[in-house]
């Protein structure tokens, strides 16, 4: 329990954020990490280095970014030849591992696929460890956004003498990356995630489900829930209408929009497969984002049944989002319900859509139903069974065909809800007093 008075105003303390990425897209990190500076606390980041970014810079103002290296091959115990050697393969292994997998893979062949991008990821996990406590300066609080970020950060503080708040930002041992995995290996991830997250000082998670699951499954405190919402918006006068603008598109035509990864069970090919059917002619789908779907979704898009009328864009900075969003008519996020960790899922689109005054079609998931149908300017949306494209259709047709009065009573629920229920300033207290139990004082 903290000794320090009801009121008390901050006292400067040293935070580092551990990414498993980039961080280049990672809007929760942002936030917490500008806000925190904002606050007179001293905030660094390290993070995964890439292709796309630069290996020091700025995450956001006043917060620099340590981007360091994590081959494979530089967490491999092994001589340097062979290392390289392995190391590439490896690599290799990985990337290929990233592509969806052929129906019916089985067996031996499945174990052949996945084994290898196992080893890379703890290849990787090894070298980004090795290279974070070259890079790191100490702090009393190391916040580990993710489960790849965990490991590093606990290794961190045990070098600075500090304590780790453990993001659990999904539910890693039932994603879909993992849960093709052979039995084993998915044990052997949940019993390390267990393990590792008894070790941190305080757990932070993204909604109540996941909070009540985790803590009975690692038999930890209940974790506190910091949802993904956005900072609070109200879109301009005129509304933007960037999207349109980008493609070309006459004002007026229907548009749907996801945001966010190309990544398997989103629901996107299905989306694309929900334009063709009838009453929504006039409609384009806009995805926003990018991943390692893009080649199929591109060859979707390009392919006669879709009439020209899905468009790929590159994902654009957090801090420009939400005009992007707002200027679509429906925002779409049919996750499909192959595992537990989708069927939990509140992504942070959900909120930026909210945030922007733009109407949800979200698979009919229980915290997802929860906050667009029960809420009390609901429904801020709809939802439906995301595996059957007829229902998707039917709901996106529903909201497209609003009347304009209508659209715009809904919009204007939709901003009245997410200010006064889902916005990010009032998210923020509740990562200040897990920090400040951790440390005994005011953050």
């Amino acid at each position: 329990m903290s000794s320090t008075s009801p009121g008390a105003g901050p006292v400067a303390q040293r935070i580092v954020f551990v990414l498993p990425g980039d961080g280049m897209h990672d809007s929760r990190t942002h936030r917490l990490a500008a806000d925190l500076a904002a606050r007179g606390h001293e905030v660094r980041v390290i993070a995964r280095a890439s292709a796309q970014q630069p290996a020091s810079g700025e995450l956001v103002a006043g917060v620099p970014v340590e981007r360091v290296p994590a081959e494979p091959a530089e967490g491999l115990p092994l001589p340097g030849r062979w290392r390289e050697r392995i190391g590439a393969w490896l690599a290799a292994a990985e990337a290929d591992a990233r592509r969806p997998r052929p129906a019916g893979v089985r067996g031996l062949r499945r174990l052949a696929l996945e084994v290898p991008r196992v080893l890379a990821v703890a290849a990787r996990e090894r070298a980004q460890v090795r290279a974070s406590l070259a890079a790191d300066r100490g702090a009393a609080v190391y916040h580990a956004m993710g489960f790849l970020a965990l490991p590093v950060a606990l290794r961190l503080a045990r070098q600075a003498g500090g304590r780790v708040v453990y993001d659990a930002r999904d539910l890693y041992a039932e994603s879909n990356n993992v849960a093709r995995l052979p039995w084993p290996a998915r044990g052997a991830l949940a019993w390390r995630e267990r393990r590792w997250a008894g070790r941190a000082a305080a757990v932070l998670t993204v909604n109540a489900s996941l909070a009540a699951l985790l803590a009975e499954r690692w038999q930890v405190r209940r974790p506190a829930v910091l949802l993904n919402c956005s900072r609070a918006w109200t879109p301009p006068e005129p509304p933007p209408d960037l999207l349109r603008e980008r493609l070309g598109l006459a004002a007026g035509t229907p548009l749907v929009l996801y945001h966010g990864g190309f990544l398997p069970d989103r629901g996107l090919p299905e989306l694309i497969a929900a334009l063709g059917e009838p009453g929504l002619e006039r409609a384009h789908l806009v995805l926003l984002g990018s991943g390692p779907l893009e080649p199929l979704l591109a060859e979707l898009a390009a392919a006669p049944a879709a009439g020209g009328r899905v468009h790929l864009l590159a994902p654009v900075p957090p801090d420009a989002l939400l005009a992007w969003v707002a200027s679509a008519d429906v925002a779409a996020m049919p996750n499909q319900p192959r595992t537990r960790n989708e069927r939990l899922s509140t992504p942070n689109k959900l909120f930026e859509a909210l945030a922007a005054g733009v109407p949800v079609v979200s698979s009919d998931f229980p915290e997802r139903r929860h906050i667009l149908l029960d809420d009390p300017e609901g429904p801020l949306g709809r939802v439906c069974d995301p595996t059957d494209r007829a229902a998707l259709a039917a709901a996106l047709r529903e909201l497209l065909d609003l009347p304009p009065a209508e659209r715009a009573a809904l919009r204007a629920r939709i901003l009245r809800a997410a200010h006064a229920r889902y916005t990010w300033e009032a998210q923020l207290p509740v990562a200040l007093r897990v920090y400040e139990g951790i440390t005994g004082r005011p953050w």
